[in-house]
């Protein structure tokens, strides 16, 4: 059955390295470092407007809206080069631009942020083109990069502000409009040494000729107090073998617990007990200023495989997925790092673990399905995952399942749509108004799209103007609703969306610096952390000094 006559669609998914000077990001709730800028990131292409100006936006799924860069942005006005190579959206030159509000407000722990306006307009991707569709325009800002997030509803932007919402993202929006049965989504990175090969997206299928053995279901689990807001799993270990001897990685017996699976993240985050002796074995350089650690870059060739195990499967990733970017001194960045690098207990698998795996994402029922990547693919097989608690089919993939796949060469039906690539890193939660007034247009390549989402307008901007309140004159709402359970679970992710929330973010943390005690918000924090002040600071530590914070 041709490609045509299912109801999924697939788009390319190129991987580009960054302009030198572009900030990396790495998730929502990291840092940056000048090594990570060094990392490939994975991107599609999009139309928007009318006439339509082609962009490209990296591939998210730890974030969940649609928020790229206008030709009038701060950032692009100062980076021309880089906007215009990767394209950026005006609403001015569009003739179905409908604003909606000046509520857009981002931040990334480190210090990077973006703010404008949301706003509806065509937004074509793959073969789906979706009328009025709803997404961030960006004006003020550092981030460097326009972001498709194609993460759970519950993650978007918006229902963190002042007046918080939700809409229909890609993923059910295209439900919506018919495009696809089932919020679902396959991600094949593939090999991520390769810098001339591609992977894929399909919305509402996967592609059983790029992965071998069994599809094996992961249950989703929640990694705060918010619930299942975000694709994360419990991965149960983690270990290595240097020519089939085992790495030496501790003594660990417990599971890693909830891990976020995200590709809009570069590298894998493991816990220090585990990443420390791994990078004594390997006698890497490891500073923590730059994030990531060094090593021989000829490792990349040595016997050396690390097995991430799941519930239902254990994926195989070998070392030369995760070693690259050779300096003078033969040296490579290695691509797991220890959570001190990012002060936080999360554990992450980006790009680095992804390039190994085929990665079905099921927002429906709350499950991921995993199986070994088969690197260098050409041959492909598309079926589509209809709605229902058993949708995703089962099949085994078009190889023999060996743990180290490489390629195989044939090659059979394609698919509707086209991507490319784009850098950068980014996280959630934050705000900061924006008035507006646009103007140009620009382009790059893309593909086609239809369907519904949502709608609501407002034909002309309005400036907004944010209220800045002092420590004591308004009740710490959101640190109240997030933190009066008798047991909350503490993450540093959850005292940062409490602060991102709080009205008086700025005063606060200013309030917590000095030592002072004339505002409540601290020490409820602090009573609803467990005394944790660290994690706090460090949450602290990524709120503007100044301007005002809902």
């Amino acid at each position: 059955m041709g490609v045509e006559s299912l109801q999924v669609f697939s788009l390319p998914v190129t991987k580009v390295a960054p302009p030198p000077d572009a900030a990396r990001r790495l998730h929502k709730r990291h840092i940056s470092s000048p090594l990570l800028n060094k990392y490939p990131y994975f991107v599609v292409d999009l139309k928007i407007g009318t006439p339509p100006q082609i962009l490209q936006a990296q591939l998210d799924s730890g974030s969940s809206d649609l928020v790229v860069h206008t030709n009038i942005s701060e950032y692009c006005t100062a980076n021309a080069a880089i906007c215009n190579a990767v394209g950026t959206y005006s609403a001015n030159a569009s003739t179905t631009y409908e604003y909606f509000a000046s509520d857009l407000s981002i931040a990334y722990l480190s210090g990077e942020f973006a703010s404008g306006d949301y706003v509806n307009d065509t937004v074509t991707i793959g073969s789906a083109t979706l009328d009025n569709f709803h997404f961030g325009a960006m004006y003020n800002g550092t981030v460097a990069t326009s972001i498709l997030g194609v993460g759970f509803i519950e993650l978007e932007f918006s229902r963190f502000n002042e007046n918080p919402r939700t809409y229909p993202n890609l993923p059910a929006a295209l439900v919506d409009g018919g495009y696809i049965p089932s919020r679902t989504f396959s991600i094949y990175l593939n090999n991520i040494q390769d810098q001339a090969v591609g992977g894929s997206l399909i919305f509402g299928g996967l592609d059983t000729e790029k992965y071998c053995g069994p599809l094996a279901k992961v249950p989703m689990v929640a990694t705060s107090f918010l619930g299942l807001i975000e694709y994360a799993v419990d991965l149960n270990s983690f270990s290595g073998t240097r020519n089939g001897v085992p790495i030496p990685l501790g003594n660990r017996t417990e599971s890693l617990g909830p891990t976020v699976i995200d590709s809009g993240a570069s590298i894998i985050i493991l816990p220090d007990d585990l990443v420390d002796p791994l990078l004594t074995f390997l006698n890497a350089t490891y500073n923590p200023a730059d994030i990531l650690a060094k090593v021989s870059c000829n490792l990349m060739t040595e016997d050396i495989v690390f097995n991430f195990k799941f519930d239902t499967i254990t994926i195989n990733v070998s070392i030369g997925q995760l070693v690259g970017i050779p300096d003078e001194n033969n040296q490579c960045l290695f691509g797991i790092v220890p959570g001190r690098s990012f002060g936080t207990d999360i554990t992450l698998l980006g790009d680095t673990f992804l390039s190994s795996t085929y990665t079905v994402f099921d927002a429906d029922n709350k499950n991921m399905y995993f199986a070994q990547a088969k690197l260098n693919a050409v041959r492909e097989n598309i079926v589509e995952i209809p709605a229902g608690v058993n949708g995703v089919p089962q099949q085994n993939g078009g190889c023999d399942g060996s743990p180290l796949p490489t390629a195989t060469t044939t090659r059979s039906t394609t698919t509707a749509s086209r991507t490319t690539t784009r850098t950068t890193t980014r996280t959630t939660t934050r705000t900061t108004t924006r008035t507006t007034t646009r103007t140009t247009t620009r382009a790059t390549t893309r593909s086609t799209t239809k369907a519904i989402t949502r709608s609501t307008v407002k034909s002309t901007p309005k400036p907004t103007n944010t209220k800045k309140t002092t420590c004591t004159t308004k009740k710490p709402v959101s640190i109240t609703k997030y933190f009066t359970t008798a047991t909350p679970k503490c993450r540093r992710d959850n005292c940062y969306i409490a602060l991102a929330r709080e009205k008086t973010g700025v005063k606060f943390c200013a309030e917590l610096k000095k030592g002072g005690t004339s505002c409540s918000a601290p020490s409820r924090v602090a009573s609803a952390c467990g005394g944790k002040k660290a994690m706090i600071s460090s949450a602290c530590s990524c709120l503007p000094t100044s301007s005002s914070y809902h």
